[in-house]
């Protein structure tokens, strides 16, 4: 008999883990990593006709033309006034290969 009350607790302790278990509650899910803060869109290199952005997997260069919006801090600007490691967006239209607005912000911190 002192050995069954043992079996016993064991067996009622693995049937409540297995019935919780079971009860159709859904698995934790993992905590989000957050994204590092290095991960910006950043300009590459600017010149009169093109800009260079740095994405955080590749290179895209794009067209600048007459028409292209410029802004820095919400202030229509001209690309001299953009630098190189600037934080960027920029918004294509029909051509992907042509800047249609160019958002920029100061330099990521590090």
């Amino acid at each position: 008999m002192k050995k069954f009350i043992p079996f016993l607790l064991l067996t009622a302790l693995v049937a409540f883990a297995f019935t919780d278990c079971m009860a159709g509650k859904p698995p934790k899910k993992p905590k989000a990593t957050p994204t590092p803060a290095a991960l910006h869109t950043v300009i590459g290199s600017i010149s009169a006709d093109s800009i260079t952005v740095k994405e955080p997997r590749e290179t895209k260069t794009y067209k600048i033309t007459k028409f292209t919006q410029i802004f820095f801090e919400n202030q229509a600007v001209k690309f001299d006034a953009l630098k190189a490691g600037m934080r960027v967006d920029v918004a294509i239209g029909s051509d992907p290969t042509v800047a249609e607005r160019i958002t920029a912000g100061p330099a990521p911190s590090k």
